[in-house]
């Protein structure tokens, strides 16, 4: 009898344990679940926000994605951009410090933080982030981005060294040329621009746009009757 009273209690005790287990696992999972859809509510919702510029708007919104998933790199991403955006240089410094020693290893982070620095006009950040980039991983797009950004500082002259480093490093890329020879338009090196548009010309490279940024900088070196001549065939297109 007492055998069996104490199987049964023992029964009881496993039914009780398991039940209890049961239930804090539900009841973890349904806090993670409902976590889980809160961020994303408040993601998309700042993020909509953000792709429109309404800044301010998206702010209430980014801030609370990021306090429910600080690792979460985009939205760290467009709350900074935010602070950025709105003049909260402050909250932006110690962002970045943030997420640049949370992200130190990771180099395609630093790469969107580059990228959202350039989108945002600072272009003497951006040079910091891409530098380090190339340090890490000299890809051509990487090193393209160095070179535009160190160019629309008014740097043509660093820039433009740059770049025909990497025309030469990577002859086949006409993009890294058609950014040499808008680099070589900004300086007002008009000769060598128009050399360089006539050979993308040639090559039917983004052709409309390599006539017309041809016939500008004909035009703009006084070979008005060649400019004209490449309008016409601009305009024929």
């Amino acid at each position: 009898m007492r055998e069996t009273i104490q199987k049964g209690a023992g029964v009881n005790l496993k039914k009780i344990v398991l039940c209890s287990s049961a239930v804090a696992i539900i009841a973890g999972t349904t806090v993670v679940f409902h976590a889980t859809q809160s961020f994303y509510k408040n993601f998309i919702q700042g993020e909509r926000y953000f792709q429109a510029k309404r800044y301010a708007e998206a702010l209430p919104y980014l801030s609370e994605a990021v306090h429910l998933n600080p690792e979460n790199k985009q939205a760290n991403l467009y709350l900074l951009g935010v602070y950025e955006s709105t003049g909260q240089k402050k909250q932006a410094a110690v962002l970045l410090v943030s997420l640049l020693d949370q992200f130190r290893t990771d180099v395609s982070f630093k790469t969107d933080l580059g990228d959202l620095y350039s989108k945002l006009s600072n272009f003497a950040q951006a040079e910091r982030l891409y530098t380090d980039v190339v340090a890490a991983r000299p890809t051509v797009d990487n090193e393209r981005k160095l070179a535009q950004v160190i160019m629309w500082q008014g740097k043509y002259k660093e820039g433009i060294e740059h770049l025909s480093a990497l025309v030469g490093k990577y002859p086949g890329n006409l993009t890294l040329l058609e950014l040499l020879a808008d680099g070589y338009t900004w300086s007002n090196n008009f000769d060598q621009a128009s050399a360089i548009y006539k050979e993308l010309v040639e090559k039917k490279y983004h052709l409309k746009s390599s006539l017309f940024k041809l016939a500008e900088v004909l035009r703009y070196s006084g070979k008005n009757e060649e400019a004209i001549r490449v309008y016409n065939t601009y305009l024929s297109y």
